[in-house]
């Protein structure tokens, strides 16, 4: 699978959403692996990422760090409902503004809503705040009862 996925070097959306939700924790994270080293490899410019609705938490996070490697178009993100706390929320951060030299985002939607954040998550996203000065739609509700 992730020699076809390298040859998608148009790929400018990747809706990913609920790809994992259900599956074993090692084959979750695996499937996670092979779509990132996939998308890497085929040096394809993201423009729209949703990996929404995948219940992930800090491993997929983990799982999925080559996706961000060279992504520095990024325009809009989608992490919705993932089961992310304040640990996986700063590694994704750091992914996202990581990606960019000069570490300004370009960001112009961040959606990260129905997570588990608590106030180490929302702190979390601070940095990201301040790396996207374009940001037009920002949307974060949580509900940790």
């Amino acid at each position: 699978m992730s020699a076809v996925l390298a040859k998608l070097s148009k790929l400018t959306e990747l809706d990913a959403s609920d790809i994992i939700a259900g599956r074993n924790t090692e084959e979750a994270v695996e499937v996670l692996e092979i779509i990132s080293a996939g998308v890497n490899k085929s040096g394809a410019k993201l423009v729209t990422l949703n990996l929404s609705d995948n219940a992930f938490g800090l491993r997929g996070i983990k799982a999925i760090t080559q996706l961000f490697q060279g992504q520095n178009e990024l325009l809009h993100v989608y992490f919705n409902n993932n089961g992310l706390q304040g640990d996986a929320v700063n590694l994704l951060v750091e992914h996202i503004v990581s990606s960019h030299d000069d570490k300004k985002s370009k960001l112009h939607s961040f959606e990260i809503f129905n997570n588990l954040l608590t106030d180490a998550g929302a702190i979390a996203l601070v940095p990201l705040i301040e790396a996207s000065p374009q940001l037009q739609h920002f949307r974060m509700v949580n509900d940790t009862q």
